[in-house]
Parts: structure tokens; sequence; C-alpha cells
């Protein structure tokens, strides 16, 4: 074998197994042939005429004949459909079937991701209720772990609402369907799944070692400089942006998604620094210090155009390591999200305008009680200046005949019993407790307005320092019709404790979904509360550097076996029509995923339960400011 062919084949297989042989078609003296599914790659083997490349697979290499065809085998990576369903399983493995998938079917989440792991699958289709684990919950598993990279996941949502479609790419699907979908959408969305994986191992792989083998060894062969063009095509037609940052900060390389985001050529962003795409370059440059170390960063931040449009980004920062396994330099895979945090933003609105129409004809009755008798007393107030008012006028006719010296008795009679019928010793006991009266309704009023402002109008959109006592009894009052009838409330709030730092308006939400449930599960024991209520107890606590909140109530408890699942979307234990699953799961996603806290249940049936919301205390603004910018997952 010559030096330019050993070459070939050297770049060659080193491409190959970054890519991991993901090819439909085969080569074989110039004729296309396609390879069963069911193989795994093993090697890769030289050919003796140095024709061709062989990818050896597990079948073959078992075999004793060593003729092999001249050919490049496909190794077919299988697709894992996980549903309760078996009629489904048996629906979709046909039709993937049919196309030429290799399928794997299990009928619950653990069992799903058990078979991720082994049979490492390009594609996981997963429905939205599983047992042991919920499709939510292996969408959160494979993201969180070493499969994430490796993997796509396409969730079959019950339909194809906004919420469950923003819940599931929140929690890690790549995308959601119908279960009713169409065979030939269901297809296409696996062809582009696949596309999508293998163009992320591509660009992330792929590119920079086939160019640091082609540049350091000086490799002229014409089937290695073909390659280089297909691998630049495919990036230019990804729709993420990329990047490619050399050590000394230099941008060797940026792709046409990138061009067109941030408005620049490759000349321009080095001229301006690649760090200018940052609204904060302080935060380029800590992001730029890790990658050093070899670590991986994966999150949200806010950038900017050259145009001024500032915009969330989900980016995705992970180093290049070359030949010698040093950090040569930094890869940028930049998505911008402002759809998808648009529709976000319209899910919270309608939530909260959800919650604040529940809630208007409880606070307009609250509202009503103390008006009816500030109006009582400000009429009994009327009306007694009015009879004051009489008095007074026969006593400024009796000084006037007095200062003439002439005072008749029928005057002086017409004083006392004008002083007999106004009742003037009883209205000097009644005004000022009508008064009293009065202004302790006005302050009632003005007590309930401000908690409804506060909770309705938190003042900023991101997160601030807040008082999570004052929050908490604002809420509390704003909801007190929800739960006045079936439970008395009570309050343990700890009088230091500190500030934290959050999302205002959404932390309310958390405190306003905790009450109504613990009121409903009040409700579900006593009934409407006439033969006596129950119990919620609110406690706040500082614990280190965590602030605990616990809303305890005197329900009926949860049954060990529905814990797993209260916090999953759209799951709920009330009867059709009272509940919509939505409550505890918003609880969740805005504790964890919003606050990077921790959300958990104690309960005993018959006992109650007791909700537990943990939130880290506010650091540094400078750490802070990294901290929300992206999550650290080297």
């Amino acid at each position: 074998m010559n030096t330019s062919s050993a070459h070939h084949c050297r770049v060659l297989r080193a491409v190959c197994l970054r890519l991991r042989s993901r090819v439909d078609v085969v080569h074989n003296g110039g004729m296309g042939t396609r390879f069963p599914a069911g193989h795994e790659l093993l090697g890769v083997a030289e050919l003796e005429d140095s024709r061709a490349l062989e990818i050896i697979t597990a079948d073959r290499a078992m075999s004793e004949s060593t003729d092999y065809p001249e050919t490049f085998l496909v190794n077919d990576t299988p697709i894992i459909v996980a549903t309760d369903d078996e009629a489904m399983i048996s629906t979709l493995g046909s039709i993937l079937g049919e196309a030429g998938y290799a399928v794997h079917g299990c009928c619950d989440g653990e069992q799903c991701v058990r078979l991720a792991r082994s049979h490492h699958p390009s594609v996981l289709l997963v429905a939205w209720e599983l047992p042991e684990l919920s499709g939510l919950g292996v969408c959160e598993r494979i993201c969180g772990s070493e499969l994430s990279d490796l993997v796509r996941v396409i969730l079959l949502t019950p339909d194809r609402q906004t919420d469950q479609l923003v819940a599931g790419l929140d929690a890690g699907a790549h995308d959601c369907i119908a279960r009713s979908v169409e065979p030939a959408e269901l297809l296409a969305r696996v062809r582009a799944a696949e596309r999508l994986l293998n163009e992320r191992e591509a660009r992330e792989t792929g590119l920079y070692e086939a160019q640091m083998d082609l540049s350091d060894e000086g490799a002229e062969s014409r089937r290695a400089q073909d390659l280089l063009p297909c691998i630049q095509a495919a990036l230019d037609d990804s729709g993420d942006a990329i990047a490619i940052i050399a050590n000394q900060g230099t941008v060797d390389y940026i792709n046409v998604s990138f061009g067109q985001l941030f408005h620049c050529t490759l000349d321009l962003i080095n001229e301006e620094g690649w760090n200018s795409v940052f609204t904060d370059p302080a935060t380029a440059e800590t992001l730029f210090g890790a990658i050093q170390s070899g670590d991986q960063w994966n999150g949200e931040t806010q950038l900017q155009s050259r145009k001024g449009r500032q915009f969330p980004a989900e980016l995705r920062a992970a180093p290049i390591v070359d030949d010698h396994a040093r950090v040569a330099g930094l890869m940028l895979i930049i998505n911008d999200i402002t759809e998808r945090k648009g529709l976000e933003s319209q899910l919270l609105q309608a939530r909260k305008l959800e919650s604040i129409g529940q809630l208007a004809a409880g606070i307009a009755h609250e509202i009503n009680t103390p008006t009816q008798y500030i109006g009582d007393n400000t009429r009994f107030l009327q009306q007694s200046f009015a009879d004051l008012k009489k008095a007074l006028g026969h006593y400024d006719a009796l000084m006037s005949a007095a200062k003439s010296g002439q005072m008749p008795p029928e005057q002086v009679a017409d004083v006392e019993r004008a002083v007999n019928e106004t009742r003037l010793e009883y209205l000097c006991e009644e005004i000022p407790e009508a008064i009293d009266e009065a202004l302790e309704g006005i302050d009632r009023v003005t007590e309930i307005v401000r908690a409804m402002k506060e909770f309705s109008h938190p003042g900023v959109a991101g997160k601030t320092e807040t008082d999570i006592n004052r929050a908490i009894s604002s809420t509390i009052t704003v909801a007190s019709n929800e739960w006045k009838y079936v439970a008395e409330v009570t309050t343990d709030l700890d009088p230091d404790l500190p500030p934290v730092l959050c999302l205002a308006g959404e932390f309310n939400q958390v405190i306003l979904n905790l009450l109504v449930n613990a009121a409903h599960a009040i409700a579900d024991v006593v009934g409407d509360g006439a033969g006596g209520k129950g119990t919620i107890l609110v406690t706040t606590r500082s614990e280190g550097d965590w602030v605990e909140i616990r809303i305890q109530d005197s329900g009926p408890g949860i049954p060990a076996d529905l814990r797993s699942r209260i916090f999953d979307p759209f799951y709920t234990t009330k009867a059709v029509g009272k509940g919509t699953g939505q409550g505890l799961s918003v609880v969740h996603s805005v504790v964890v995923q919003k606050h990077g806290g921790e959300v958990s249940v104690e309960s005993e049936v018959g006992a109650g339960a007791t909700f537990i919301i943990r939130l880290p205390l506010a650091s540094g603004p400078a750490e802070q400011e990294v901290e929300e910018d992206m999550a650290h997952v080297g």
C-alpha cells in the first residue's frame, strides 16, 4: 500500500469512527448497496488492493471466512419505542421496520433508560405517560447523563397543546409529536433527528481533527480533499450558529448561521473580538478560562448582534483537544431561543391570568364585607350629623335670646325637646365607634388591594432580593377566600429570614398553588367546614445557605405510589373538571429549573402532607450573574 493510500485510510478511519459510520448507502465497485439493520461496529480494516476501506461488523467478525467484499458496511443503531400501549409499540415498530430501522420496544420509563444505556440507540420515541418513570422523567434522565449527546429523544404527547410542547422541551426532549402522528411525519422526524445527531457529531469531532490531520501531515489525497467540502456544507446547513476559537482568542471558523445571527463575517468578528457577541464580555472570559481546564459549559445566556439586537441564547461551549490531549481551542454552538422564551412567557402569563380569574370572585367578596360596614357607618354618621345640626340650631336660638336678656320658658323647652329627640348622649358614644369601624374597614380594603398588587405586579421581570415572609403573607391574604371556609391558616415565619434572590411573581404563584392545593385536600376531609375546619401551617426557616418553606395541611395525605408522579404535568388525582394537573408541575418547574432549588413532599395517608421548598440564598452580584447565564456541566 503506497503512502497516499495509507493516508486515505487513516483519515477516513478517523472520520468514520468519529461519525459512528451512520451512512445509508455503501460503496461496492461503484454500486450502491444497503446493509441490513442490527450490526454493531467493531473496527476498520484496510483491503490489500487499497481500493476500499471495510467496516467490520459483529456478525461478520465471527465468520470464519476472510474473503470480505469491497464494501463500506452500515452501522444501523436501533430505535427504542417506550410506551405501555402494546398496540402502539406494534404499530410504530411496523412503520419503522418497513423503513429499514431496527426497533426495540419497552413498557416503562426505567426500562427505557436501561435499554438506552445498553443498546446505544440513535432515537428514543417516548410516550408522555409511562409506569415507573414518566416520559418527562426519561427526558430529564437522558438529558442529565452521558447519553445527552449520543441520542435524540422524541416525546409522544397526548395532543398538540403548547404547554405540553414547552414542558417537553424544558425537560430535555429534542422534539415533540402527537401520539396520533401520521407515518410519513413520524419517519420524517426520525430522519431529521438522526441527521441532527450526525451533524452535531460531525461538527464537534470530525471537522477539527480532519483539518488537523490534513494540515499537519500535508495530505494531498483527492479523497480526503473531497471530504472537507462535504463537512463544510453540513455545518453551513446547520440551524445552530457555530464558531471555532483558537487558544489565542482568534476565531478560526464561523458557519453561515453564525454570520447571519450576529451580522458579521470572519474578519469582522476577529477585528471586534469573539467576546463582543456577549452582552457582558466578562462572562465570556470566565467561560474561556474554564474551557482551558477541559470542562464544558451548557446553559442559557444573553448575547447581542452587531446591529445591537440582544436575545436569549442556548449556549454550548466545548474544548477542542489535540492528539496529545491538550486543549487547542474552543467550539461554540449557539441557538437563538427568543421564540421559545416567548412561548414560555405567554404560558406563564396565561397561568397568572387564570389564577387571578379564579381568585377574582373571592377577592370581590373579601372587599365587599369591609366596604359594607364602611358604608353603614358612613350613613350613620350622615344621619347623626343632621340630628346634631338640628339640635345646634335650637342652641343658637337660645343663645341669641340669652344675649338679648329675654329667654322665654317655651324656648328653653324647645331646646330640651330637641336634645331628647337627638339622643345626644347616645350619639356621643356611638359616633367614635362608627369612625373606628370605618377606618378599620378602610385598612382591610387597603391590605387586600396591596396584597393583590404585590401578587400580580411584583415590579420587575428579573430576579430581585425578595422578602419571602412578606410575599407569603400577601399571597395568604389574596387566597383567603380559597381556604377560610375549610381551614384555619397559621404562620410561623422566621423574623430574621434573609432576603432571597428570586423571581418574585413566580414565587408568589408557587405559594398560591400550594395553598390552594392544601385547601382542596382539606375540603376532601371536612367538606364545607360546617362540622369543623382543618389546619394549614406555613413556616419559614434559614438552613445554612438555604431558605426552607414548609406548607403543612391536615388533608387525607398522599399514597406512597402516587408521590413520584404528583409533580408531572397534567397528572391529577382530582375528579374530571376539577383539576388541570398543572399546579404542582408549575411549582416544580419554578423552584427547581428557574431557581436551582429543591421541592419535596412528606406525607402519611390519613395524616396530611407537608410540601417543602428549599431556595438557595443570594450570592455575590458577579458570581450570581454567571450562575444565571449558564450551568456548568463539565
